[in-house]
């Protein structure tokens, strides 16, 4: 008896936790292939928009990036037409909040640090084409100065 409990326990909280996330491709190219997808989640009823994407031609990425009351909200990805990406990093209510990475076209870190509502916070490192670090700066003190 305590088995069947268990199994219908979980059973619940599978189906709980499952969403209903819907996928809608809203932009096409010639090709039919997909330039624009929207992620949605149903909740009472309404489309909510959770997760944007679009693509260069032939399915390579070019940005995806997580959404809320249809602004940038959460992790927002980029990447050059070869594949390797050229920008990750957060955003706040559409604005620039938290870690960001950005890369050159060779895959070599360009320069990495933090946002504040939008402003660059604390310690930046930037790099040559190389992977090479070549400057540090601390927007914190910058900030401090003036």
């Amino acid at each position: 008896m305590k088995k069947i409990g268990y199994i219908l326990f979980f059973l619940v909280l599978i189906l709980s936790s499952c969403s209903n996330k819907e996928k809608k491709v809203i932009k096409t190219f010639p090709d039919g292939s997909p330039e624009l997808e929207k992620t949605y989640v149903i909740k009472d009823g309404k489309e909510i928009l959770i997760k944007e994407t679009k693509y260069y031609e032939k399915d390579h990425k070019y940005i995806d990036r997580e959404m809320k009351d249809s602004i940038p909200d959460g992790l927002s990805t980029v990447w050059y037409k070869n594949g390797n990406k050229w920008s990750e990093g957060y955003f706040k209510n559409g604005l620039a909040n938290g870690k960001r990475t950005v890369w050159y076209e060779n895959g070599k870190k360009r320069y990495d640090g933090n946002y504040k509502y939008d402003k660059p916070s604390g310690v930046w490192n930037f790099y040559d084409e190389t992977g090479k670090k070549v400057k540090e700066i601390d927007y914190d003190k910058l900030e401090s100065n003036n």
